[in-house]
């Protein structure tokens, strides 16, 4: 009751960036299902940086992706947005 969805059963709790499992499309469809949004913080051809939000809009998590379908499906949103 009241918690935020997560992306799937990987808990970024205490960890660093360096040892966060990268960001994929799949964490973001999920993170969306459970009725989440999400939206780009930073974009380019070699990553994109996302910031993970409550259904109210409040940001919880910040993550990072380097995976060319990552990047293009975040490029997709962002210019559908």
């Amino acid at each position: 009751m009241g918690s935020s969805p997560t992306p799937g059963a990987r808990s970024n709790f205490g960890r660093t960036s360096e040892d966060r499992p990268p960001l994929t499309v799949a964490d973001l469809e999920r993170w969306v299902e459970h009725g989440a949004s999400w939206r780009a913080v930073d974009l380019t051809d070699r990553y994109a940086i996302v910031e993970l939000c409550t259904c109210h809009g409040e940001p919880v998590d910040m993550l990072r992706g380097s995976a060319p379908e990552l990047i293009e499906f975040v490029r997709r949103h962002r210019e559908g947005s």
